[in-house]
Protein backbone atom coordinates (compact mmCIF):
# COMPACT_ATOMS: atom_id res chain seq x y z
CA UNK A 1 0.00 0.00 0.00
CA UNK A 2 1.18 3.54 -0.55
CA UNK A 3 2.04 5.16 2.13
CA UNK A 4 -0.01 8.51 2.96
CA UNK A 5 0.60 11.36 5.61
CA UNK A 6 -3.13 11.98 5.74
CA UNK A 7 -6.31 10.15 5.89
CA UNK A 8 -7.58 9.43 2.91
CA UNK A 9 -10.60 9.27 1.58
CA UNK A 10 -12.98 9.72 -1.54
CA UNK A 11 -15.26 7.65 -3.44
CA UNK A 12 -14.64 4.00 -3.33
CA UNK A 13 -13.49 2.71 -6.99
CA UNK A 14 -11.19 5.90 -6.50
CA UNK A 15 -10.03 4.84 -3.26
CA UNK A 16 -9.24 1.28 -3.81
CA UNK A 17 -7.25 2.04 -6.67
CA UNK A 18 -4.84 4.38 -4.76
CA UNK A 19 -5.14 1.55 -1.67
CA UNK A 20 -3.63 -1.34 -4.18
CA UNK A 21 -4.90 -3.99 -1.63
CA UNK A 22 -6.59 -6.87 -3.43
CA UNK A 23 -7.97 -8.86 -0.65
CA UNK A 24 -10.34 -7.18 1.70
CA UNK A 25 -12.77 -8.63 3.82
CA UNK A 26 -16.67 -7.13 4.19
CA UNK A 27 -18.98 -6.85 7.44
CA UNK A 28 -22.05 -5.35 5.90
CA UNK A 29 -25.75 -5.05 6.13
CA UNK A 30 -28.54 -6.33 4.52
CA UNK A 31 -31.53 -3.79 5.18
CA UNK A 32 -34.53 -3.02 3.35
CA UNK A 33 -32.53 -0.03 1.22
CA UNK A 34 -30.94 -0.42 -2.38
CA UNK A 35 -27.82 0.80 -0.64
CA UNK A 36 -26.82 -2.28 1.04
CA UNK A 37 -25.48 -4.00 -1.43
CA UNK A 38 -23.53 -1.09 -3.25
CA UNK A 39 -20.28 -0.90 -1.75
CA UNK A 40 -20.56 -5.34 -2.24
CA UNK A 41 -21.07 -5.11 -5.95
CA UNK A 42 -18.31 -3.05 -6.08
CA UNK A 43 -15.97 -5.15 -4.56
CA UNK A 44 -17.09 -7.88 -6.23
CA UNK A 45 -17.09 -6.72 -9.92
CA UNK A 46 -13.61 -4.96 -9.54
CA UNK A 47 -12.56 -8.51 -7.52
CA UNK A 48 -11.04 -6.63 -4.41
CA UNK A 49 -13.16 -9.05 -2.28
CA UNK A 50 -11.92 -12.09 -0.37
CA UNK A 51 -14.88 -12.89 2.27
CA UNK A 52 -17.58 -11.39 3.22
CA UNK A 53 -20.46 -11.79 6.03
CA UNK A 54 -23.90 -9.91 5.97
CA UNK A 55 -25.81 -8.97 9.13
CA UNK A 56 -29.93 -9.09 8.35
CA UNK A 57 -31.16 -7.23 11.39
CA UNK A 58 -34.87 -7.38 12.08
CA UNK A 59 -36.60 -4.92 13.96
CA UNK A 60 -39.44 -5.68 16.45
CA UNK A 61 -43.13 -6.96 14.87
CA UNK A 62 -45.51 -4.39 14.25
CA UNK A 63 -48.32 -3.08 11.51
CA UNK A 64 -44.58 -2.73 8.95
CA UNK A 65 -43.40 -6.37 9.68
CA UNK A 66 -44.80 -7.46 6.88
CA UNK A 67 -43.69 -4.83 4.14
CA UNK A 68 -40.07 -4.67 5.65
CA UNK A 69 -40.04 -8.56 5.32
CA UNK A 70 -41.00 -8.18 1.81
CA UNK A 71 -37.88 -5.86 1.00
CA UNK A 72 -35.22 -7.52 3.27
CA UNK A 73 -36.31 -10.83 0.93
CA UNK A 74 -35.53 -8.75 -2.08
CA UNK A 75 -32.58 -7.42 -0.61
CA UNK A 76 -31.30 -10.63 0.07
CA UNK A 77 -31.69 -12.24 -3.46
CA UNK A 78 -29.46 -9.20 -4.73
CA UNK A 79 -27.11 -9.84 -1.96
CA UNK A 80 -27.00 -13.74 -3.36
CA UNK A 81 -27.17 -12.73 -6.65
CA UNK A 82 -23.66 -10.70 -6.30
CA UNK A 83 -21.59 -13.09 -3.91
CA UNK A 84 -23.16 -16.64 -5.53
CA UNK A 85 -21.35 -19.42 -3.34
CA UNK A 86 -19.69 -17.31 -1.01
CA UNK A 87 -23.34 -15.75 0.74
CA UNK A 88 -22.80 -15.42 4.61
CA UNK A 89 -26.03 -14.67 6.53
CA UNK A 90 -26.93 -14.16 10.09
CA UNK A 91 -30.33 -13.10 11.14
CA UNK A 92 -30.00 -10.43 14.27
CA UNK A 93 -32.79 -8.25 16.15
CA UNK A 94 -32.43 -4.58 15.92
CA UNK A 95 -32.02 -4.68 19.80
CA UNK A 96 -29.65 -7.70 20.22
CA UNK A 97 -27.62 -7.61 23.57
CA UNK A 98 -24.27 -5.67 23.45
CA UNK A 99 -22.74 -9.66 23.65
CA UNK A 100 -24.24 -10.52 20.65
CA UNK A 101 -23.21 -8.46 18.52
CA UNK A 102 -19.89 -8.10 20.11
CA UNK A 103 -19.98 -11.84 19.44
CA UNK A 104 -20.97 -11.51 15.57
CA UNK A 105 -17.82 -9.28 14.96
CA UNK A 106 -15.00 -11.72 16.69
CA UNK A 107 -16.90 -14.87 14.73
CA UNK A 108 -16.06 -13.17 11.46
CA UNK A 109 -12.81 -11.55 12.30
CA UNK A 110 -11.05 -14.95 13.32
CA UNK A 111 -10.01 -15.14 10.16
CA UNK A 112 -9.17 -12.06 8.57
CA UNK A 113 -6.13 -11.28 6.45
CA UNK A 114 -5.66 -8.21 8.51
CA UNK A 115 -7.54 -6.25 5.92
CA UNK A 116 -10.98 -4.89 6.38
CA UNK A 117 -14.19 -3.42 5.26
CA UNK A 118 -17.52 -2.32 7.22
CA UNK A 119 -19.78 -0.68 5.49
CA UNK A 120 -21.79 1.39 7.72
CA UNK A 121 -24.35 2.12 4.75
CA UNK A 122 -27.39 0.46 6.68
CA UNK A 123 -26.19 -0.79 10.17
CA UNK A 124 -28.56 0.72 12.83
CA UNK A 125 -26.00 3.40 15.31
CA UNK A 126 -26.17 0.44 17.95
CA UNK A 127 -24.01 -1.98 15.45
CA UNK A 128 -21.73 0.09 13.53
CA UNK A 129 -21.05 2.02 16.89
CA UNK A 130 -19.63 -0.62 18.54
CA UNK A 131 -17.85 -2.26 15.03
CA UNK A 132 -15.73 0.53 14.48
CA UNK A 133 -14.66 0.62 18.00
CA UNK A 134 -13.87 -3.10 18.12
CA UNK A 135 -12.17 -3.01 14.79
CA UNK A 136 -9.67 -0.07 15.62
CA UNK A 137 -8.63 -2.02 18.80
CA UNK A 138 -8.33 -5.14 16.86
CA UNK A 139 -4.15 -5.80 16.54
CA UNK A 140 -5.10 -8.65 13.64
CA UNK A 141 -6.80 -5.75 11.36
CA UNK A 142 -4.31 -3.65 9.39
CA UNK A 143 -6.21 -2.07 7.00
CA UNK A 144 -9.56 -0.68 7.84
CA UNK A 145 -11.83 1.21 5.44
CA UNK A 146 -15.40 2.47 6.14
CA UNK A 147 -17.30 2.48 3.19
CA UNK A 148 -20.59 4.70 3.28
CA UNK A 149 -23.04 4.06 0.35
CA UNK A 150 -25.65 7.40 -0.52
CA UNK A 151 -29.22 6.71 -1.48
CA UNK A 152 -30.26 8.79 -4.51
CA UNK A 153 -33.58 9.89 -2.31
CA UNK A 154 -34.92 9.88 1.33
CA UNK A 155 -38.79 9.42 1.88
CA UNK A 156 -40.78 12.71 2.32
CA UNK A 157 -42.74 11.14 5.40
CA UNK A 158 -41.34 10.38 8.92
CA UNK A 159 -38.28 8.40 8.28
CA UNK A 160 -38.49 6.30 11.52
CA UNK A 161 -40.81 6.30 14.60
CA UNK A 162 -41.29 4.79 18.17
CA UNK A 163 -37.94 5.27 20.35
CA UNK A 164 -36.47 3.61 22.95
CA UNK A 165 -35.30 5.58 25.97
CA UNK A 166 -32.53 7.81 25.70
CA UNK A 167 -29.61 5.39 26.56
CA UNK A 168 -25.74 4.81 25.47
CA UNK A 169 -24.98 2.89 22.28
CA UNK A 170 -23.35 -0.78 22.83
CA UNK A 171 -19.47 -0.45 24.37
CA UNK A 172 -20.15 3.74 24.64
CA UNK A 173 -21.30 3.94 28.14
CA UNK A 174 -19.38 5.82 30.60
CA UNK A 175 -16.45 4.54 32.04
CA UNK A 176 -16.79 5.84 35.35
CA UNK A 177 -20.06 5.89 38.33
CA UNK A 178 -21.11 8.19 39.05
CA UNK A 179 -21.03 9.38 36.03
CA UNK A 180 -18.40 12.72 35.75
CA UNK A 181 -19.92 16.04 34.26
CA UNK A 182 -19.47 16.39 30.77
CA UNK A 183 -17.50 19.74 29.52
CA UNK A 184 -19.63 19.38 26.18
CA UNK A 185 -22.53 17.85 24.51
CA UNK A 186 -21.97 16.88 20.82
CA UNK A 187 -25.07 16.30 18.59
CA UNK A 188 -25.12 15.47 14.90
CA UNK A 189 -28.56 17.45 13.58
CA UNK A 190 -30.61 14.84 11.54
CA UNK A 191 -33.69 14.77 10.49
CA UNK A 192 -35.60 13.46 13.61
CA UNK A 193 -34.49 14.80 16.97
CA UNK A 194 -36.71 12.11 19.46
CA UNK A 195 -36.93 13.92 22.52
CA UNK A 196 -33.65 15.61 22.37
CA UNK A 197 -34.31 18.76 22.88
CA UNK A 198 -36.10 17.94 26.44
CA UNK A 199 -33.06 15.77 27.30
CA UNK A 200 -30.79 18.62 26.55
CA UNK A 201 -32.97 20.65 28.91
CA UNK A 202 -32.59 18.39 31.96
CA UNK A 203 -29.57 16.48 31.93
CA UNK A 204 -27.32 19.04 30.15
CA UNK A 205 -28.70 22.18 30.82
CA UNK A 206 -25.00 23.99 32.29
CA UNK A 207 -22.77 22.56 29.59
CA UNK A 208 -22.13 24.15 26.17
CA UNK A 209 -24.01 22.18 23.40
CA UNK A 210 -22.49 22.46 20.10
CA UNK A 211 -24.88 21.33 16.83
CA UNK A 212 -23.23 19.79 13.94
CA UNK A 213 -24.96 20.75 10.98
CA UNK A 214 -24.27 19.02 7.16
CA UNK A 215 -23.88 22.10 4.96
CA UNK A 216 -24.10 21.83 2.09
CA UNK A 217 -26.98 19.18 2.67
CA UNK A 218 -29.01 20.38 -0.32
CA UNK A 219 -32.50 20.10 -0.91
CA UNK A 220 -34.85 19.01 0.66
CA UNK A 221 -32.25 17.80 3.06
CA UNK A 222 -31.77 21.72 4.61
CA UNK A 223 -35.23 22.42 5.57
CA UNK A 224 -35.40 18.66 7.62
CA UNK A 225 -32.11 19.75 9.27
CA UNK A 226 -33.29 23.41 9.97
CA UNK A 227 -37.02 21.91 11.23
CA UNK A 228 -34.72 18.98 13.71
CA UNK A 229 -33.25 22.73 15.18
CA UNK A 230 -36.59 24.10 15.70
CA UNK A 231 -37.84 21.11 17.16
CA UNK A 232 -35.66 21.35 19.72
CA UNK A 233 -35.70 25.10 20.10
CA UNK A 234 -39.48 24.39 21.41
CA UNK A 235 -38.28 23.33 25.12
CA UNK A 236 -34.77 23.84 24.95
CA UNK A 237 -33.29 27.32 25.12
CA UNK A 238 -30.67 27.64 23.62
CA UNK A 239 -27.57 29.41 25.44
CA UNK A 240 -24.73 32.05 24.46
CA UNK A 241 -22.37 29.29 24.87
CA UNK A 242 -23.77 26.82 22.54
CA UNK A 243 -22.62 26.78 19.02
CA UNK A 244 -24.50 25.61 15.60
CA UNK A 245 -21.04 24.31 13.85
CA UNK A 246 -21.48 23.54 9.92
CA UNK A 247 -19.73 20.81 8.58
CA UNK A 248 -19.37 18.94 5.79
CA UNK A 249 -21.58 16.03 5.77
CA UNK A 250 -19.78 13.82 3.95
CA UNK A 251 -16.04 14.48 5.67
CA UNK A 252 -15.36 12.54 8.66
CA UNK A 253 -11.57 13.79 9.28
CA UNK A 254 -12.86 17.33 9.23
CA UNK A 255 -15.76 16.06 11.44
CA UNK A 256 -13.21 14.74 13.86
CA UNK A 257 -10.78 17.65 13.74
CA UNK A 258 -13.66 19.63 14.63
CA UNK A 259 -14.61 17.36 17.51
CA UNK A 260 -10.96 17.62 19.06
CA UNK A 261 -10.96 21.49 18.77
CA UNK A 262 -13.97 21.63 20.58
CA UNK A 263 -12.19 19.56 23.56
CA UNK A 264 -8.40 20.85 23.48
CA UNK A 265 -7.68 17.62 21.44
CA UNK A 266 -9.42 15.42 23.84
CA UNK A 267 -8.03 16.82 27.19
CA UNK A 268 -12.05 17.96 27.95
CA UNK A 269 -14.89 15.98 28.50
CA UNK A 270 -17.59 15.19 25.97
CA UNK A 271 -20.55 13.39 25.42
CA UNK A 272 -22.01 12.82 22.11
CA UNK A 273 -25.69 12.11 20.86
CA UNK A 274 -25.32 10.87 16.90
CA UNK A 275 -28.63 12.29 15.33
CA UNK A 276 -27.10 13.20 11.74
CA UNK A 277 -25.70 11.95 8.25
CA UNK A 278 -23.76 8.64 8.81
CA UNK A 279 -20.40 9.92 7.94
CA UNK A 280 -20.44 12.38 10.90
CA UNK A 281 -21.59 10.44 13.43
CA UNK A 282 -18.43 7.45 12.19
CA UNK A 283 -16.11 10.41 13.13
CA UNK A 284 -17.87 10.38 16.71
CA UNK A 285 -17.68 7.12 17.04
CA UNK A 286 -14.06 7.03 16.18
CA UNK A 287 -13.43 10.39 18.86
CA UNK A 288 -15.39 8.10 21.35
CA UNK A 289 -13.60 4.87 20.99
CA UNK A 290 -10.40 6.77 21.63
CA UNK A 291 -11.18 8.66 24.15
CA UNK A 292 -13.44 6.69 26.21
CA UNK A 293 -16.86 8.96 25.49
CA UNK A 294 -20.07 7.98 26.31
CA UNK A 295 -22.63 8.19 23.10
CA UNK A 296 -26.42 8.27 23.62
CA UNK A 297 -28.87 7.71 21.28
CA UNK A 298 -33.16 7.10 21.09
CA UNK A 299 -32.80 3.94 18.94
CA UNK A 300 -36.04 3.86 17.30
CA UNK A 301 -37.85 0.41 16.89
CA UNK A 302 -40.14 1.11 13.54
CA UNK A 303 -37.81 2.27 10.21
CA UNK A 304 -40.09 3.54 7.09
CA UNK A 305 -39.85 0.57 4.75
CA UNK A 306 -39.48 3.46 1.86
CA UNK A 307 -36.57 4.85 4.03
CA UNK A 308 -34.81 5.58 0.92
CA UNK A 309 -34.21 4.46 -2.39
CA UNK A 310 -31.52 3.84 -5.30
CA UNK A 311 -27.52 3.97 -5.09
CA UNK A 312 -25.97 6.77 -5.37
CA UNK A 313 -21.92 7.72 -4.38
CA UNK A 314 -20.18 5.45 -2.33
CA UNK A 315 -17.86 6.65 -0.23
CA UNK A 316 -14.73 4.91 1.63
CA UNK A 317 -12.45 6.34 4.21
CA UNK A 318 -9.43 4.95 5.27
CA UNK A 319 -9.22 4.55 9.30
CA UNK A 320 -5.73 1.94 10.11
CA UNK A 321 -3.14 2.02 7.90
CA UNK A 322 -0.57 -0.85 8.32
CA UNK A 323 -1.28 -1.41 11.83
CA UNK A 324 -1.69 2.25 12.56
CA UNK A 325 -4.78 4.73 13.88
CA UNK A 326 -4.69 7.35 11.16
CA UNK A 327 -7.30 9.21 13.54
CA UNK A 328 -5.18 10.42 16.62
Amino acid sequence: MENFEYRPWGELEWLLDRLKTVDWDLLGCISFEDRSTASLEILNEQKYLRRNHFIKIMDPTSELTEKLSEKLENIEKEYQRIVKNSKSVTDLDLLSSNNNIVEEFNDFTIETNGNFIIDASCFPKRFFFPFVKLALYDSRIKNLLITYGTPISYARNELSEDPEPWDHLPLFGPVKFPESKPDHALVGVGFIPFGLSKLLKDKYSSIPVNFFFPFPPGAPHYQRSLEFLRTIETSYKFKDEDNIIRVNSVDISDVFNHIKSITENGNEHAIFAPYGPKPMSIAMAIYASIFDCPVYYTQPKKYNPNYSTGKGKIFAYLLKQNGSNLYY
